[in-house]
C-alpha cells in the first residue's frame, strides 16, 4: 500500500512538471503564471460573439499556497451590425497545489459583471466556458470552491475536478435566479514533448428548482516555447439551442514564470 502511495505522488509531481493547462475547465494549478483567452463564436443570421478572459496566478514554489484573479469580457456584433461590450465578474481566489497532485481552490466573485441591457451579451458566452457561469451573472456577488486531482502515466496526462458556486446577491431585475452551480470537469491528453493534445468534458448542474445543465466537449492543442504555452481549441456546446452556436473557436497562451 505503502508503494502504490509513493507511486501515486511521483507521478502527480510529473504532471505538475510539465505545467500543462486546459481551455474550458479550472485553471488553477502549481504554476505562477499569466493568461490570455480569446473565443469567438457566430450564429448565422443572428450575429457573433467574442470574448476576452484575462488571468493571473501566483503560487509558492515550495509550499503551493497562492493567489489567483480572472475575469472575462464579452463583445457582440448583431445582424444589424450593432455592437454592444460587456464585462463578466471579477473573481479574487486562493489556492493550494499539493505535491500529491490535488489542487484546492475558493474565491469571490465580486458584482462587476454588466446588468441592464448589455447583461445578455457576456451571458450569450458561457456556451463556451459554462464553468464559469457565475461570473456571468449581472452586478451579482458568487462564492465558488473547488478541487481537482492531476495525474500522468508517462506520456498520457490528465485531471478530474469537482467545484460549487453559490450566488449570495444578484442585483438586477432581469436576473433573479440564486442558484447554487454544482461543476463535473476532466480532461485526458497525451504530451508529445514539444506539443501536447487534449480533450475535455465541462458540465455545469444547477442545484436549484430550475434543473438547467451546460455540457460542452472541447479538443485543444498546446505549444511549448520556452515559458509560454500558447494554444487552439475547438469547443462543442452538447445542448445547444438552434439559435444559440454550434461550435466556439479559443485562442490563448499562458506565460509561465
Amino acid at each position: 500500500m505503502r508503494s502504490l502511495a509513493l507511486l501515486l505522488v511521483a507521478l502527480a509531481r510529473v504532471a505538475h512538471a510539465d505545467d500543462g493547462g486546459y481551455a474550458t475547465i479550472d485553471r488553477q494549478d502549481r504554476g505562477t503564471k499569466l493568461g490570455a483567452e480569446l473565443t469567438y463564436f457566430s450564429i448565422p443570421n443572428n450575429g457573433q460573439w467574442a470574448r476576452l478572459d484575462l488571468a493571473a496566478q501566483l503560487v509558492h514554489p515550495s509550499t503551493g499556497l497562492g493567489l489567483y484573479a480572472q475575469m472575462p469580457f464579452a463583445y457582440e456584433s448583431d445582424s444589424s451590425a450593432n455592437q454592444v461590450f460587456a464585462l463578466g465578474g471579477l473573481e479574487l481566489g486562493g489556492l493550494l497545489a499539493t505535491h500529491a497532485g490535488v489542487v484546492l481552490h475558493a474565491g469571490v466573485v465580486l458584482p462587476t459583471a454588466s446588468s441592464g441591457d448589455n447583461a445578455p451579451v457576456i451571458a450569450a458566452t458561457l456556451a463556451a466556458r459554462p464553468n464559469d457561469l457565475i461570473q456571468t451573472l449581472p452586478n451579482s456577488t458568487s462564492v465558488r470552491a473547488g478541487i481537482a486531482y492531476e495525474f500522468r502515466a508517462d506520456e498520457l496526462f490528465g485531471r478530474i475536478e469537482v467545484g460549487v458556486d453559490a450566488t449570495l446577491l444578484v442585483d438586477d431585475a432581469q436576473f433573479t435566479s440564486s442558484d447554487s452551480w454544482l461543476h463535473v470537469n476532466a480532461a485526458l491528453g497525451f504530451d508529445a514533448g514539444d506539443l501536447t493534445l487534449a480533450v475535455e468534458t465541462s458540465n455545469a448542474f444547477s442545484l436549484g428548482s430550475a434543473g438547467s445543465t451546460f455540457d460542452v466537449i472541447a479538443a485543444a492543442i498546446r505549444l511549448r516555447a520556452g515559458c509560454a504555452r500558447p494554444y487552439l481549441a475547438a469547443v462543442v456546446p452538447l445542448d445547444a439551442q438552434p439559435n444559440e452556436p454550434r461550435v466556439a473557436f479559443v485562442a490563448g497562451i499562458e506565460q509561465r514564470f
